[in-house]
């Protein structure tokens, strides 16, 4: 089981109730934004929300890891500097 986060107090959910992605697809409504999540290429679930609480949730996330790599002194790459410097493998 998964560790309880330390900085805020959140409700961790059973696994029965939990889902993984590593990717993403993301569309722009014409009153909210469609984000479907991929497990390995394979869409999972969508969700939808609110400009307002995507761009809520990205500044989280944005500032979540942000403090992660502050505290680790390591920078946490994104998909697409993985990709660029695999591009040669």
């Amino acid at each position: 089981m998964a560790e309880q986060p330390k900085s805020e107090q959140i409700t961790i959910l059973p696994p029965d109730q939990t889902l993984y992605f590593n990717g993403f697809a993301i569309a722009i409504g014409t009153g909210d934004i469609v984000c479907t999540l991929l497990r390995n290429g394979v869409p999972v679930l969508t969700l939808n929300a609110s400009y307002t609480v995507a761009k809520t949730l990205a500044e989280g996330l944005t500032e979540s890891i942000k403090k992660l790599e502050a505290k680790t002194g390591q920078t946490i790459m994104t998909v697409h500097t993985i990709t660029e410097a695999t591009k040669t493998l």
